[in-house]
């Protein structure tokens, strides 16, 4: 299994160069949780918190932490955390590192963004292994996919608007285009309540390949929470759906 692949659908369930219309949707301490299901079975948890502020490359920032990981006695275990560095005041990301444990085999990803060189640093090491290094070259506005998910969330969303996010991989950077579809009613676990729908086609081949536009529902406040994900792929239909939420208390000054 890509590992890239599965976390930007994790990603998914959680900002840029460009003016954002919502200044903070979200604030550290916020944490929601998801159940996440395959074939409509129970396969796991993700969850997604935001921490509190620190410092990061001498920058001011908001660790997002997205925790995925399959139950007990799956065949496949999976164990991966990813957390991107979230600057406030800039809207992007400054890096991100994944730590990855899937299926008995660990290993560590992290990238670096130098926005005035325009590039990305990423270094990897599998278990046991030295770490290896590349740079790539990325525009001002690339994000990670987990930012790329932050984004959004800043955005005024209305039906028909299309938001096109150049996104960072770790190896390639691809155009990931967002539409808000509609809005509606939808009923989660958490009760009934508006919500609007994103179509999201990543640029994905093998077996986490969508046969369709990946669908995302965030609610139509000015929070727009990730509610349920529903992913069509080759092997079946994944789905993610919101059982927990606690909301976040804005820094003091």
């Amino acid at each position: 299994m890509n590992s890239r692949k599965l976390f930007f659908l994790w990603a998914c369930l959680a900002a840029h160069a460009w003016a954002s219309d919502i200044k903070n949707p979200f604030f550290p301490g916020e944490t929601t949780s998801y159940e996440v299901s395959f074939l409509g079975i129970p396969m796991g948890d993700a969850q997604i918190m935001v921490g509190a502020a620190m410092q990061h490359e001498k920058q001011l920032v908001w660790p997002a932490i997205l925790v995925g990981k399959t139950r007990p006695f799956q065949p496949y275990q999976i164990n991966d955390r990813l957390v991107t560095y979230w600057n406030p005041e800039t809207q992007k990301s400054v890096g991100v590192d994944m730590f990855l444990d899937e299926n008995k085999k660990r290993r560590r990803e992290k990238i670096k963004f130098d926005r005035q060189k325009e590039t990305a640093l990423v270094v990897r090491q599998k278990e046991g292994e030295p770490a290896k290094s590349a740079t790539y070259n990325v525009g001002p506005e690339t994000l990670d996919v987990a930012a790329a998910s932050l984004f959004l969330r800043h955005q005024a969303l209305a039906v028909g608007k299309t938001f096109e996010i150049p996104v960072f991989t770790g190896k390639k950077t691809f155009g990931l285009k967002a539409n808000v579809a509609e809005k509606q009613r939808i009923q989660t676990r958490l009760g009934e309540t508006d919500a609007f729908l994103i179509l999201v086609r990543p640029e994905f081949d093998g077996n986490l390949a969508p046969k369709r536009d990946i669908r995302i529902f965030v609610s139509a406040d000015g929070q727009h929470i990730p509610l349920l994900i529903e992913a069509d792929l080759v092997l079946g239909k994944l789905v993610a759906e919101i059982v927990r939420y606690e909301p976040g208390k804005a820094p003091r000054p």
